[in-house]
């Protein structure tokens, strides 16, 4: 069952670790994407998730199943950005199972965003670190025009989404690839075998 308007629900309750920066828009154009072949195969993270990369016509499919075994479906870009390698995920299914668990209604409410990780590295693992949101949300208070973006939800509960098209948001993130920003890191650990579907 294809359940694309999940992914800000996905992000929140399963592998990721703190919150992510949310985004409307791509980080790559079709002149950023690159390939990586040795991406492809099935890594493991220190939570026990399983990341089963495969390649595909224009990047590569994610299938993630969390420490629980709900499974979920990315389209995966890998780009470059001056020195800088990224990796930008978008969610295109969820295991049919997995929204029984909650209101379907209110499900029908989340929006389809992009989120990214900074790629230190791939090869015998892949070290990864996440955008950090705390970050952003205190760089956009202290200088509300950083970067296009809105707040939802209320008051000190209010978090970041990223509104920038994708030439503002690559600059942006460019400016900031070293430091707070991407301070989170995420290391993935290669498995031998093959992950039932």
């Amino acid at each position: 069952m294809k359940k694309p308007f999940l992914l800000f629900l996905l992000l929140c309750v399963t592998i990721l670790t703190g919150c992510l920066v949310r985004s409307l828009h791509p980080l790559y154009t079709k002149k950023d994407i690159i390939f990586d072949d040795k991406i492809i195969g099935i890594w493991s993270d220190e939570e026990n998730a399983k990341w089963q990369f495969t390649k595909d016509s224009d990047g590569y499919k994610l299938v993630h199943f969390d420490k629980r075994g709900n499974k979920a479906q990315f389209d995966i870009h890998l780009l470059a950005l001056g020195k800088y390698k990224f990796i930008d995920l978008y969610l295109t299914d969820l295991d049919e199972n997995f929204g029984e668990k909650f209101n379907g209604f209110g499900l029908l409410h989340l929006v389809p965003v992009h989120t990214f990780m900074r790629v230190d590295s791939i090869d015998k693992e892949i070290k990864l670190r996440f955008f950090n949101l705390e970050w952003l949300e205190k760089t956009v208070k202290e200088n509300p025009n950083s970067i296009t973006h809105i707040k939802t939800g209320k008051n000190d509960d209010a978090t970041v989404i990223l509104t920038a098209d994708t030439p503002e948001l690559q600059k942006f993130v460019l400016k900031n690839a070293e430091g707070e920003a991407f301070s989170q890191e995420l290391v993935l650990k290669q498995m031998n075998g093959l992950l039932s579907e």
